[in-house]
C-alpha cells in the first residue's frame, strides 16, 4: 500500500547484522532514491546484544522505516 509521496521524507533503515544485510539495504535505498532523489535517510545498526532494542533510536527522526528482519 502506498501511503503518499516520499519526496522530502526521511526513511529509516534498521540493520540487524544478518549476513548480506548491508548490500540489501543499500539496494533498497538506491531503488527508493532512483524515484525520490531528495529523501533523507537514517540508519541504525544492532550490536551483538540480541536483546537490545534499537528502533527507539529512530523515534521522531523518520517518516517511514525499512527493517531488515528475519533469518
Amino acid at each position: 500500500m502506498r501511503r503518499g509521496p516520499l519526496d522530502g521524507k526521511c526513511i529509516g533503515f534498521i540493520d540487524n547484522m544478518k549476513p548480506n544485510v548491508q548490500p540489501f539495504l543499500g539496494e533498497i535505498e538506491a531503488l527508493i532514491r532512483s524515484h525520490h532523489p531528495d529523501i533523507r535517510t537514517h540508519t541504525v545498526r544492532k550490536n551483538f546484544t540480541s536483546s537490545k532494542l534499537i528502533a527507539n533510536e529512530l523515534d521522531g527522526k523518520v517518516d517511514y522505516l525499512v527493517n531488515a528482519w528475519g533469518d
